[in-house]
């Protein structure tokens, strides 16, 4: 292990970093209210927090890049700095945690320059369109067709405002989504082509990729629904890091509106930093053999 760094007033620091997960409810709070909560998570497991100077002195906690309200992320993590080596305990760190967060491993303690994270950065994106898949199936049909688990659906749609039908579509005819989209993203990424976000920021699509898969939770297959429906498949999105780089609901926003888009489920599986000619993630940076869970 690294030995301590000097910190404030000449005391020893010991850097970690923390690997996490943010799911189900806990995915619409915000990036400082999910961080708080990981602060208190840390002062009840009687960490040895490193805290900073000041009138107002506070823990010193570092996140990794934000996600956006609404969105799972399943690879997340920051770096505390505690004033003793310690060998966490993620059992008695996970009890102070809501049941959508937990602290899954943990590296450390490190220098502050292997920690230092490169600029080059790739997130990958699953996205799932189950209810996305709900809504075109019941907006357009009559009500005296549908079942009553249909009906919700089809109540939301009139909601939302989508009656008498959903794209995306292909000459007139409804297609899945992750098909749809996988194709029209497919060819805005081969062009490299740029777009305005939401807020008429530019986006460059460069270096972005996408690609349909078997969606893992549904345990189907391509093409194993009804019809030539595939059923059971979710989109692969890879992303730049970088500044001006598009994100997931801005590529969804410019074919469908933002009320819409939102309704797409979006967990970002891992964020990969460029170390030499790979793409290593955050705990990797560090040391690979070191990881503890």
């Amino acid at each position: 292990a690294a030995g301590p760094d000097a910190g404030t007033a000449g005391r020893s620091v010991f850097r970690y970093r923390f690997i996490f997960e943010k799911r189900g409810r806990e995915r619409f709070l915000a990036h400082l209210e999910m961080m708080n909560v990981i602060q208190r998570a840390l002062r009840r497991a009687k960490m040895p927090l490193h805290f900073s100077e000041g009138f107002h002195p506070h823990p010193r906690i570092s996140a990794g890049p934000s996600l956006a309200v609404g969105m799972e992320g399943l690879a997340e993590f920051f770096d505390v700095e505690l004033t003793e080596e310690i060998e966490p305990s993620l059992d008695l760190l996970n009890q102070g945690l809501p049941s959508g967060l937990r602290i899954k491993a943990w590296t450390g303690p490190f220098e502050r320059k292997e920690g230092k994270l490169p600029r080059e950065a790739r997130y990958t994106y699953l996205l799932r369109f189950d209810v996305l898949r709900k809504l075109m199936k019941s907006s357009g049909a009559p009500t005296e067709i549908l079942a009553d688990s249909e009906r919700m659906w089809y109540l939301l749609a009139q909601e939302l405002g989508l009656a008498g039908g959903l794209g995306p579509s292909e000459c007139g005819s409804p297609v899945d989504p992750a098909q749809w989209f996988e194709v029209e993203w497919r060819r805005m990424f081969e062009r490299g082509v740029s777009m305005k976000n939401e807020k008429g920021k530019e986006r460059s699509c460069a270096g972005c990729s996408v690609r349909r898969i078997d969606d893992p939770a549904a345990g189907g297959s391509q093409g194993a629904g009804t019809g030539d429906e595939p059923a059971g498949t979710a989109l692969e999105l890879v992303l730049p890091g970088a500044e001006g780089a598009p994100r997931p609901q801005d590529l969804l926003q410019i074919f469908i509106p933002k009320n819409i888009a939102s309704l797409v489920r979006i967990q970002r599986l891992e964020i990969r930093y460029k170390c030499g000619e790979i793409f290593e993630d955050p705990v990797g940076l560090i040391d690979p053999k070191h990881q503890r869970t």
